[in-house]
């Protein structure tokens, strides 16, 4: 890798970089040897390669800034931001496991992410149902199992919070209702 980046450098004449880089992998000699029959110079194959290696030395994006395929989320409404970052979240779980986007879950996420995007309301209910552990059959109204009193009493509070805002369906409201348990779990 050094010695290919030594040849790489402005200094050295394109012909010779080639050359040399021909030597250290053959590939490169049948890359450049194509190149060339096409009509390109040896400072573009040149130019070429030393791209690619620059490219190479970027580290890679993370699951979730792959799905976000350069989208700001912070230019996004608040509540489409909190969607969005429920679904970094679940992004960073698959990660964790191992999961690349190839895998029908993230691409599934991955689908979710575009839709919230879209500003398509309320995609993301289903998602938030399957991380919390499994609790797909419980009401969303009712307590999960296992929650300290103190959570359970917010929850509740939520729940009057939900009957207030007008407007919204019983999928919005259950979004609602688990993002704001997400952010005061993490003492937002």
């Amino acid at each position: 890798m050094g010695r290919a980046a030594s040849l790489l450098s402005y200094y050295v004449p394109a012909n010779l970089a080639v050359k040399g880089l021909s030597s250290l992998n053959p590939t490169i000699g049948k890359f450049s040897k194509l190149a060339t029959e096409a009509g390109y110079s040896q400072e573009d194959v040149k130019s070429h390669l030393a791209e690619k290696m620059e490219q190479s030395k970027e580290p890679a994006k993370s699951l979730f800034n792959q799905m976000l395929g350069g989208a700001n989320p912070s230019s996004f409404p608040k509540q489409v931001q909190d969607q969005i970052q429920f679904i970094g979240m679940i992004a960073d779980k698959f990660e964790g496991e191992g999961k690349t986007m190839e895998s029908p879950e993230v691409k599934n996420l991955s689908k979710k992410l575009k839709n919230i995007l879209k500003g398509k309301p309320g995609v993301a209910v289903e998602e938030i149902a399957r991380f919390q552990g499994g609790q797909q059959g419980q009401p969303m109204g009712q307590p999960m199992q296992g929650m300290q009193p103190q959570q359970q009493a917010m929850q509740g509070q939520m729940g009057q919070a939900q009957g207030q805002q007008q407007g919204m369906g019983p999928g919005q409201q259950a979004l609602m209702a688990i993002l704001q348990k997400i952010q005061a779990q993490r003492g937002a």
